[in-house]
């Protein structure tokens, strides 16, 4: 998995985009729901209805 995004300065922390890019710290259970950047707005209306999302990840 390849983290990419943006995170507040304050939180972001090197150490740890590291360790999700690696592998080394499992996300399992974080993502719950991988969607085509095209179905984004998909994903939106999930989140809004909390329809279950705790991560929606969208692939370009």
């Amino acid at each position: 998995m390849t983290s990419t995004g943006r995170i507040s300065a304050r939180i972001a922390n090197p150490l740890t985009t590291a360790a999700i890019n690696d592998a080394r710290l499992p996300t399992e259970g974080v993502v719950t729901t991988v969607l085509p950047l095209a179905e984004f707005k998909k994903g939106f209306d999930m989140m809004k209805k909390g329809e279950g999302s705790i991560k929606i990840v969208l692939i370009p």
